[in-house]
């Protein structure tokens, strides 16, 4: 399997609701599935840096397939990095069918 996963900019100008635009790209590279999940190490791509400088490393994504049919994906996602030179980690958790 492989795919992309898109995020947009969760904080919007007023503080109150979503930009419209796909802040960054989580791409999966083509990985085995091991019995009804898998594990890879995507690559994050900043799509609108703006005059921001972002950098990431130790990339995670992790997922299972559930369902009758199989048709639910459920996992989680992290990766280390560095805005403006500030350290940190980010985590989530997505789920999709």
């Amino acid at each position: 399997m492989s795919g992309a996963i898109q995020v947009d900019d969760p904080v919007g100008p007023s503080q109150t609701r979503p930009n419209t635009y796909t802040f960054a790209t989580i791409s999966v590279p083509q990985t085995a599935l091991t019995g009804n999940g898998f594990s890879a190490q995507p690559t994050v791509t900043v799509n609108n840096p703006g005059t921001n400088t972002y950098t990431f490393s130790n990339e995670t994504i992790n997922g299972t397939f559930y369902g009758d049919s199989s048709d639910v994906l459920a996992g989680t996602l992290s990766a280390d990095y560095t805005a403006n030179g500030t350290a940190g980690v980010a985590v989530g958790n997505y789920l999709a069918n």
